[in-house]
């Protein structure tokens, strides 16, 4: 009988030991670090910042460029060498990997965590998004708010929100510096304003 009475008394034991709690393996657990939504209402989940970017848009490149560090962009537009669109420079150097959104395949062979493209290029969205790629549509930007929105969606997209922030902020400053200089330039005068080029 104290034989029965001592293997239940264990049996109990190991019971509650088993429903304790667990440890948890905060390597395996998949912890999100940020959620994103997309152009096009999709939802991207990260672990981790970025660290293969590729961009296939040109306003992407210079933005990406102040934001991040070369190291984390696998590879530019195809515009990005055209200083007479790109207004990076020099900075666009520092990153050797040149992609184009029709060639799937080099977009592939360079293995990237993250893809940024315009809502405007259409096509090659569901070719990378089905290649198990993750995918930020950006929504092209049509007048100057939404330039800032751009700017802080990019910043969003790859992990760094605050950058973005801030850039954007610094960015509606300087615009700002440039109108009370021209309206003081103008005096009493009207002020007419001549935009030649909305590109490059």
């Amino acid at each position: 009988m104290k034989k029965i009475l001592f293997l239940v008394c264990l049996l109990l034991c190991l019971l509650l030991a088993g429903c304790g709690p667990q440890e948890k393996n905060t390597a395996d657990s998949g912890k999100v670090l940020y959620t994103v939504t997309d152009a096009t209402g999709t939802k991207l989940s990260f672990s981790e910042k970025p660290q293969r970017i590729v961009s296939l848009n040109v306003s992407a490149d210079e933005i990406l460029l102040d934001m991040v560090d070369s190291k984390r962009l696998a590879a530019l537009s195809l515009l990005a060498d055209d200083s007479g669109i790109c207004s990076a420079g020099d900075k666009v150097k520092s990153v050797k990997g040149r992609a184009q959104g029709s060639n799937l395949e080099s977009v592939l062979a360079m293995q990237p965590d993250l893809v940024i493209i315009p809502d405007y290029t259409v096509e090659p969205i569901q070719g990378l998004r089905s290649a198990g790629l993750k995918v930020y549509v950006c929504h092209t930007p049509n007048n100057v708010q939404d330039i800032f929105k751009f700017i802080k969606e990019i910043g969003s997209a790859v992990g760094e929100e605050a950058k973005g922030e801030e850039m954007a902020k610094n960015m509606e400053a300087q615009l700002e510096t440039v109108r009370k200089q021209a309206l003081q330039a103008a005096g009493d005068k009207p002020l007419n304003v001549l935009a030649l080029s909305f590109t490059g």
